[in-house]
């Protein structure tokens, strides 16, 4: 996995999202990361989380998309997503609902990014039944160099209202091919793919259960002159000591989480930098994930 550092391309150091006060109450964590040692903070606010890894039957199977159809195996193309694959673990079975994670790469590009996103979550994804989506920064949604942070600074840090159709059009193309549990769909990003997740996340909110932002993240959808999404959507957020986005970027987005009164969860990898806290989803943090995700209400 150590070889994925030298592919990653930094994302943009633009830190310019500003900082909102936490209105949440806070608690101290702790917990290993699998590439080194971590430390973190749980927020919770709003009646839509609790600060505790707790809450209801999560892990149950929820309802099901009734797709079927779609082919199965470790990395496999999803028609009509230029560039996009789907990981299906070994445990698939069209009878039972599975989980989704919707995860974006950084800003190596698609040809790179796409390979190593599967790569990085599929030992974790085997382990909770997950199905993955790599989505592809691609043609499809007009991003023509394959680069999340300057399709996204393209816009105005706000994506189009088509390209969010068109994100989630993927999804319901992957819920039309698979049994997918449509109460069990999650987003995560890394790197400029966290980026992009900042905006989406909040504003489809009403869809995905929860977020992963690692070694990234700007600006929040509520920190860009939108209100507080309706329904609350809980941010997991993962940053090395060693990489400028953390205490930055990362903590900007999650500030404008805490504000918006949702359930917050911060681990910082100690002595990681921008790819080695990347690669940590590899390693044991990709579990904590969707251990995470999987227990929130």
């Amino acid at each position: 996995m150590a070889s994925l550092v030298a592919l990653l391309v930094a994302c943009s150091s633009d830190d310019s999202a500003t900082s909102s006060s936490s209105s949440s109450s806070s608690s101290s964590t702790s917990s290993s990361s699998g590439g080194g040692s971590s430390s973190g903070s749980t927020s919770s606010g709003g009646s839509s989380g609790s600060g505790g890894d707790a809450g209801g039957d999560a892990t149950a199977p929820g309802k099901g998309s009734g797709g079927s159809g779609g082919a199965t195996g470790a990395s496999v193309d999803l028609p009509g997503c230029t560039g996009c694959k789907i990981h299906i673990p070994p445990s698939y079975n069209p009878q039972t609902p599975a989980p989704l994670l919707v995860a974006l790469h950084g800003d190596e590009g698609p040809t790179t990014g796409v390979p190593n996103v599967i790569s990085l979550w599929t030992s974790a994804a085997d382990a909770h039944g997950f199905i993955v989506l790599a989505l592809a920064c691609s043609t499809d949604l007009a991003c023509s160099n394959g680069n999340w942070s300057g399709w996204l600074d393209a816009q105005g840090y706000q994506i189009t209202a088509q390209n969010m159709a068109t994100m989630n059009a993927q999804t319901t193309k992957a819920e039309s091919l698979y049994d997918v549990d449509t109460t069990r769909e999650y987003l995560a990003g890394y790197s400029g793919g966290a980026y992009v997740l900042g905006y989406f996340a909040q504003a489809q909110a009403a869809r995905y259960r929860a977020v992963a932002f690692v070694a990234g993240g700007m600006p929040a959808w509520s920190g860009t002159g939108n209100p507080c999404p309706t329904t609350k959507i809980p941010g997991y957020f993962l940053g090395g000591d060693g990489d400028f986005r953390t205490s930055g970027q990362m903590t900007d987005t999650k500030n404008d989480f805490d504000r918006c009164m949702e359930e917050t969860k911060f681990v910082v990898v100690a002595g990681a930098d921008h790819g080695a806290t990347i690669n940590t989803i590899g390693t044991g943090n990709g579990d904590a994930i969707l251990t995470w995700m999987l227990t929130r209400p």
